[in-house]
């Protein structure tokens, strides 16, 4: 009497069943390896998140208007990252509107955002981007606040051919499909941080919606350059880049600043983690800057697919270094990218003092560990090593995010 195993059908039957088993605990292995593998910034877009509804990017067609917010800070290489959206014919781009409405109308001096200064802000910050956000153009202060005449420039839509009027301004926003708007993440109403875009970009959602391109760069490229352009008072010599002893307190004024930018971006990621199910999954991404001036045609293709936005001519020549036509580079000096974008990137890593990089690390490190970049710990032949790059493949707090969608 044959046993079970020793029919050949019946053998040849369990054999194939332990191969499917096999095969597919192994593709299900290689796509867990596969998620957590080093990804482009285009890729991460397309597995971290859920594609925007197509009802969505028609925007100019529907009720509902698409506002790309291109959240980041200063030195941050934002102005490169801008235009990537500013050249494009099918975007409508405002930079910083926030720049003049923290300003006193009186006295052009900064605002503090404290108490009841900080409640004020918050209701003229929510009620211009409302404005905005739909191309509405109502409020009367829009116009004054959204393009001032030394921000005009940097619009590229704007010919300047004509006074800008609600009417005008009304006619370009729609006539275009998404509006981009760049935001600082200090010109947030205090405290509240990216909860209070998401605030607003939830007030109305039959009239517009908003996804968040939050770009950041490394700490110590930011303060170096911030550094540079005195923003901290301090003395530089010849060389911006290497500054004479400081001071006890300009070292103390460095370090207030270092850890205020720091915790400032890192309490609004630590937001976005906390609401990521809630809110921010499909209007959300973390861009850091050295990938996307590492690879600009590639990234700015990924993003474009993303949000609908084909390739054109103007943006691929910009990308080669030519100017848009008819721009005169005196006035749009920002317009253009040279090599001098992608060498200056790590400058840093050559001209700053290992003292004053261990400063911005010990500031930083936590943010600079959620975002993906390595600390050099006071070793000076790793931060002149440029072989050595000191950015993960990936950006850790994006892979935490993803994690939590498999989980």
């Amino acid at each position: 009497m044959k046993t079970a195993f020793q029919s050949p059908k019946v053998f040849v039957a369990i054999v194939v069943f332990v191969l499917v088993i096999i095969v597919v605990y192994m593709s299900q292995r290689n796509e867990r390896m596969r998620l957590k593998a080093p990804q482009p910034v285009a890729l991460l877009i397309s597995r971290n998140l859920s594609v925007i509804p197509t009802s969505v990017l028609k925007t100019n067609r529907t009720k509902t208007r698409l506002n790309v917010i291109l959240l980041t800070h200063m030195s941050s290489g934002s102005t490169i990252v801008g235009n990537m959206f500013n050249l494009h014919p099918d975007v409508f781009y405002i930079y910083e509107p926030l720049n003049t409405l923290r300003r006193d109308i009186n006295t052009n001096e900064w605002r503090a955002l404290e108490n009841e200064s900080n409640d004020a802000y918050r209701e003229d910050f929510s009620t211009l981007l409302r404005d905005l956000f739909t191309c509405g153009f109502d409020e009367e202060r829009t116009i004054e606040l959204a393009f001032p005449e030394w921000a005009r420039p940097f619009n590229a839509w704007d010919n300047r051919s004509a006074p800008l009027t609600k009417e005008s301004s009304r006619k370009a926003c729609n006539a275009r499909k998404i509006t981009v708007t760049k935001i600082m993440q200090t010109r947030l109403p205090s405290e509240g941080g990216i909860h209070e875009l998401e605030q607003v970009c939830r007030s109305d959602p039959s009239k517009f919606d908003c996804f968040i391109v939050h770009q950041v760069r490394d700490p110590r490229a930011v303060l170096s350059s911030l550094i540079s352009k005195h923003f901290y008072s301090l003395e530089p010599t010849a060389n911006v880049f290497t500054m004479t002893p400081m001071s006890p307190e300009g070292i103390k004024l460095l370090k207030e600043n270092a850890q205020m930018l720091c915790t400032l971006v890192l309490e609004n990621l630590d937001y976005v983690h906390a609401k990521w199910s809630n809110w921010f999954k499909s209007r959300y991404i973390l861009v850091r800057y050295e990938d996307i001036i590492s690879n600009l045609s590639k990234e700015v293709s990924g993003i474009y697919k993303y949000f609908g936005l084909p390739m054109v001519d103007i943006i691929s020549n910009w990308i080669k270094g030519i100017p848009p036509p008819g721009m005169k580079e005196a006035r749009h000096y920002a317009m253009v990218i040279s090599s001098n974008d992608i060498t200056t990137a790590e400058k840093w890593r050559f001209h700053e003092k290992p003292s004053l990089v261990s400063l911005f690390e010990e500031a930083c490190s936590t943010l600079m560990e959620n975002i993906g970049y390595i600390l050099v710990n006071g070793s000076e032949n790793l931060q002149n090593n440029e072989s050595v790059p000191l950015q993960t493949a990936d950006i850790p707090f994006l892979r935490g995010l993803s994690d939590q969608e498999l989980a």
